[in-house]
């Protein structure tokens, strides 16, 4: 199944108490909570394998090994330490997410789909 999909702009959002949720801020989470034994570490590694789309200097593009659907990729950045993409440095968050139209492109051109979801497991 093949589908777009939109979401709420942040600047609509940015210092703004909501429900449950604290005002965003530029403070990053704390990185204390990243486990250098975790499985995006270790596929980094390679001492767990994955099937390789594409890999850079800084990101690992990979066939998620439980796909949920046709085409099913992940993105991961390659430098460690960090559980969210809101906790990485501008520079990194910038190398990381500038290969998500390669990924994209790659994901659409093999599955012949005309539009992807693209989800984001901050820290999940």
């Amino acid at each position: 199944h093949c589908s777009t999909g939109g979401g709420a702009s942040l600047e609509l959002l940015e210092g703004k108490e909501l429900p449950g949720v604290a005002a965003l801020t530029d403070k990053a989470p704390s990185t204390s909570d990243y486990n250098d034994d975790n499985i995006f570490a270790k596929i980094i590694d390679g001492t767990i394998p994955c099937f390789k789309i594409f890999e850079t200097e800084d990101v690992l593009a990979f066939h998620d090994a439980f796909p949920k659907v046709k085409g099913h990729a992940l993105l991961i950045p390659k430098r460690k330490g960090y559980t969210s993409l809101e906790s990485m440095p501008p520079d990194a968050a910038a190398a990381f997410m500038a290969e998500l139209p390669r990924l994209c492109k790659v994901v659409k051109r093999a599955t012949g789909c005309q539009g992807l979801n693209v989800i984001s497991n901050l820290g999940a």
